[in-house]
């Protein structure tokens, strides 16, 4: 078994990650799974060319490393939070059964991006990713998303689970955006976990329940 980490805006290798890399790694190795591969994107600081974060570069990266763990023959689970979520459920739609070895997609704390972001606050959202996460965004990654609200109808077609998850404390994804989103599946392969009591937008804390879900 092996595990793809897509991360979000927020580069994998800052230290504001590094708590949740470390667990989701961790136990991992308690599962002997193979391989974790964490993925960075092109705009992260750690990515080894430089630019920014944008909608097209992310979905490249990403399916060139979903390509990469299909070939290894080896069953895979993709754990995707934040940022990253809205770029692989657009891949997801438009590659439904393309990939034969993928296990299950943890959806972690999709968030509502046309509502959460005004125009006028853009700015503001690009300065604390560079300043505190380590990810420097385009000025036009926020209209480059399509939202989730869009793409989750459209998956009809998948031979995998796709599992949606958050913590209780998560402002980005709350409750009544997640149950909004509950509506709007039309796969039984779709499944949305109960929400993980004082976790939040990163899962930082160990809870067997949550982390079985995602890794077994």
């Amino acid at each position: 078994m092996n595990l793809l980490i897509l991360p979000g805006g927020g580069d994998p290798n800052h230290s504001s990650s590094m708590k949740s890399i470390s667990l989701l790694k961790t136990e991992a190795a308690k599962r002997l799974f193979n391989n974790v591969i964490i993925s960075t994107y092109l705009g992260h600081f750690s990515h080894p060319q430089k630019g920014k974060l944008e909608i097209r570069t992310t979905k490249s990266e990403m399916l060139f490393q979903l390509k990469k763990m299909d070939e290894l023959n080896d069953k895979f689970i993709v754990f995707v939070r934040s940022y990253g979520c809205n770029p692989l459920l657009e891949l997801l739609v438009k590659n439904q059964r393309d990939f034969r070895n993928l296990k299950k997609v943890i959806i972690w704390g999709a968030s509502n991006y046309w509502h959460e972001i005004p125009d006028e606050k853009i700015s503001d959202v690009i300065y604390y990713v560079k300043e505190e996460k380590g990810g420097l965004m385009s000025s036009s990654i926020f209209s480059e998303i399509i939202p989730i609200e869009n793409t989750l109808p459209q998956i009809n077609n998948i031979n995998y689970p796709i599992i949606f998850c958050t913590g209780t404390l998560d402002k980005h994804s709350p409750l009544s955006f997640y149950t909004h989103l509950k509506k709007l599946s039309n796969s039984s392969n779709v499944y949305f976990a109960k929400l993980i009591e004082n976790e939040g937008h990163t899962i930082e804390y160990y809870n067997k329940e949550y982390l079985d879900l995602i890794l077994n």
